[in-house]
């Protein structure tokens, strides 16, 4: 279950590089599509950790421990999907403002 979701974060990370590196050449719809596009790979892991049992209720099969909670209080985790949503608002807005 976290293969896929480690490997949608790898390329999350590498997209925000790109779109970092587009904004320096001067590509700013690129850049702002592209950090969209990484915005939504690199949330699916942050909310794994704040919502396991949303995956484990969605995605069932084998799963290494059992669910203790639906929930759980990962400040770290919640300071980055705060982070990412506000990326994405300035990505929208600057996409919006390039159109």
């Amino acid at each position: 279950m976290t293969g896929p979701i480690l490997r949608a974060e790898y390329a999350g990370m590498a997209l925000l590089l790109l779109s970092a590196g587009a904004v320096f050449i001067h590509r700013w719809r690129l850049a702002t599509i592209i950090g969209l596009l990484a915005v939504f790979f690199c949330l699916p892991l942050d909310a794994f950790f704040v919502a396991p049992g949303v995956f484990y209720t969605l995605f069932r099969g084998d799963w290494s421990v059992p669910l203790q909670t639906f929930f759980v209080r990962d400040d770290v985790a919640i300071a980055a999907m705060v982070a990412l949503i506000i990326a994405a608002g300035v990505f929208t807005r600057g996409l919006r403002d390039t159109l």
